[in-house]
C-alpha cells in the first residue's frame, strides 16, 4: 500500500487491484497532492485514454470514485489488451508504465498540435542582416513543427490534416527561401558535422593496469569522442545521400566504445552489473509501506528479506567490476548509498502497525463489500497492545464461521478502554467488552494497565458473540 516517490514524481505503490480504495473514498472532488488518491488519479487517465473505437476505457456516471471495483477492473483489462499485456485487471509495473506512457504521448500530442498550429513562416524583408535573422527564426520554426509532428502518434485520427499543415510549411519556406535547401539544414553545417564524425575514433584496447584516474582519463576521451559523433549525425539530415553512411560510423563509434570499456575480461556482464545497480538504487526502500523496489511487502519478515537480496544482489553486481573500471567508483557511491538508506529503513513500531492496520482494513472492507476504518482510541494504547488487539481481528477475519455478511454490518471498527469494568461486580462477565453503534463494533478493554491474555480471550468470545448475533455482549 501507500505511495513511492522518485525525484518529483509521485508513484503509487503497486500492484493495485480489485477491492483496494483511496483514503478519501467514497467521498466525491477530493482535490488532494498527487498521488494521494491513486485510484482516482488511475480513473482519471483511463477515462482519457480512448479504445480504437474512441471510447474512454473508464466509463461512470458520476466520474472517479477512488474505490477499485469490477468497471475499474474491465478498464484496466481492456486496456492491458489493447496493449499486448496480460488481461488481468490488475495495474502492476508494466501496466501502470504503460498506462502513463500512454497519457505523455497523448499530453505530448496535444502540445505537438498547438505548436504546429501556432507555426508561420514570413517572406523576407528590410536589409541583409534584417533577413539573415529572419531566416534563421523561420528555419527554426520549421524544424520545431517537424520535431512536433513525430510526437503525434500515427493512428491519431488528425495526424493526416498535421502532416498536411507541416508540408504547407515546407512549401512556404522553398517559396520564400528557396536557397536553404528547404529548410532542412545549412550546407556548412553538415560539411561540419560529416568531418566531426570522420576525425571520431576508439582506438586501442581497454588497459588492464595502471591507475583508475588515468583509466577514467581515457575513458571520458572516448566517451566524448562518441557523444560529438552522435551529436554531428543530427545535424545531416535524414534525406541527405550519405546520412546512412555516416549513421553506420556513429554505430561502428558506439560498438567500438561498447567492446573497449565494457567486453574485455568480464565480458557482457559488465553492462548487465550497471543495469542491476541501475535498477535497485532508484527505488529506495520505504519502511512507511515495507516497500522495496517499487513492491510493498506483507511483513516486516518478509520485507526484511527482501531488503536483504536488493543488498546481495547489489554487492554481487559491484564485484563484477573490476577495481579500474572508471565507472566502477559511481556505481560503488549509488550502491552505500543504497546500503545506508537501508540500516535507516528499519520499521518502527509506530510504522509496523500503520501497515498493519492499512493491511486489515483492505481485508475487511474486500470482506464486507464497503469500505471499513479501524480506528484506535487516542492516547489509550501502547503499540504493543494495539497490534494485541490487531491480531485479536485478523484472527477473527481468518475464520471460516464469519461470513461476509456479518461483517457488512459494520462501516467502522474502534478500540477503547472501559475503565468503569472494575466496579462491576461480575468480574467474569463480558459485559461492555464489546458494543454495537449503529454501524460501529467497538471492541473495549477494562483499563490501560495493558491487555492480559485473559483479557483478550474475553475479547474474542464477546466478537464471536456480537458477530454472529448483531450486537454488544
Amino acid at each position: 500500500g501507500g505511495v513511492e516517490t522518485q525525484g518529483n514524481q509521485t508513484r503509487p505503490a503497486l500492484p493495485m487491484q480489485r477491492g483496494q480504495t483511496d483514503p478519501s473514498y467514497p467521498q466525491q472532488g477530493i482535490d488532494g497532492k498527487p498521488g494521494e488518491d491513486p485510484i482516482r488519479e488511475l480513473q482519471e487517465d483511463l477515462s482519457k485514454l480512448t479504445n480504437a473505437g474512441g471510447q474512454p476505457y473508464f466509463q461512470y456516471e458520476g466520474g472517479p470514485t477512488g474505490g477499485y471495483f469490477k468497471v475499474t477492473e474491465a478498464a484496466v483489462a481492456a486496456f492491458q489488451k489493447d496493449h499486448g499485456l496480460p488481461a488481468t485487471g490488475v495495474v502492476d509495473e508494466a501496466t501502470y508504465d504503460a498506462i502513463q506512457a500512454a497519457r505523455q504521448q497523448q499530453k505530448d500530442g496535444t502540445q505537438a498540435k498547438k505548436t504546429i498550429n501556432d507555426a508561420r513562416i514570413t517572406p523576407p524583408s528590410g536589409t541583409a542582416d534584417n533577413m539573415a535573422r529572419q531566416h534563421d527564426a523561420n528555419l527554426a520554426t520549421l524544424k520545431e513543427a517537424q520535431k512536433a509532428l513525430e510526437m503525434i502518434p500515427p493512428n491519431d485520427p488528425e495526424r493526416a490534416a498535421y502532416e498536411q499543415k507541416v508540408a504547407e510549411l515546407e512549401s512556404d519556406f522553398k517559396e520564400f527561401w528557396p536557397g536553404s535547401d528547404a529548410g532542412i539544414a545549412d550546407p556548412a553545417a553538415v560539411a561540419a558535422a560529416k568531418q566531426s564524425i570522420d576525425g571520431a575514433s576508439i582506438t586501442g584496447t581497454r588497459p588492464t593496469g595502471g591507475s583508475p584516474d588515468r583509466i577514467e582519463d581515457m575513458a571520458n576521451r572516448d566517451r566524448s569522442s562518441l557523444e560529438s559523433a552522435q551529436k554531428a549525425l543530427e545535424s545531416i539530415p535524414a534525406d541527405d545521400p550519405q546520412y546512412a553512411e555516416y549513421k553506420q560510423k556513429v554505430q561502428e563509434l558506439q560498438s567500438a566504445y561498447e567492446t573497449k570499456w565494457w567486453a574485455g575480461e568480464t565480458g557482457a556482464n559488465f553492462r548487465d552489473a550497471q543495469a542491476t545497480i541501475d535498477r535497485i538504487t532508484s527505488n529506495p526502500p520505504d519502511a512507511a509501506t515495507l516497500s522495496v523496489n517499487g513492491q510493498c511487502h506483507t511483513s516486516p519478515e518478509v520485507y526484511g528479506q527482501a531488503l536483504q537480496k536488493s543488498i546481495s544482489e547489489l554487492e554481487e553486481a559491484l564485484a563484477v567490476l573490476p577495481d579500474n573500471d572508471p565507472i566502477k567508483a559511481q556505481l560503488k557511491a549509488k550502491v552505500d548509498s543504497y546500503v545506508e538508506a537501508a540500516a535507516n529503513a528499519q520499521p518502527t513500531a509506530e510504522q509496523l502497525l500503520a501497515h498493519r492496520t492499512r493491511e486489515l482494513e483492505k481485508e475487511l472492507s474486500e470482506r464486507a463489500g464497503h469500505p471499513v476504518n479501524i480506528k484506535f482510541e487516542e492516547g489509550a494504547f501502547s503499540p504493543e497492545d494495539q497490534m494485541k488487539q490487531l491480531n485479536l481481528l485478523s484472527g477473527a477475519l481468518e475464520s471460516e464461521y464469519y461470513t461476509a455478511e456479518m461483517w457488512a454490518q459494520f462501516n467502522t471498527i474502534e478500540f477503547n478502554t472501559y475503565e468503569n469494568y472494575r466496579n462491576d461486580s461480575n468480574p467474569n462477565n463480558l459485559n461492555k467488552y464489546t458494543e454495537v453503534s449503529g454501524n460501529t463494533l467497538r471492541i473495549n478493554n477494562p483499563d490501560r494497565d495493558g491487555i492480559t491474555p485473559a483479557e483478550l480471550d474475553k475479547q474474542r468470545r464477546a466478537l464471536d458473540y456480537t458477530l454472529r448475533n448483531g450486537q454488544g455482549s
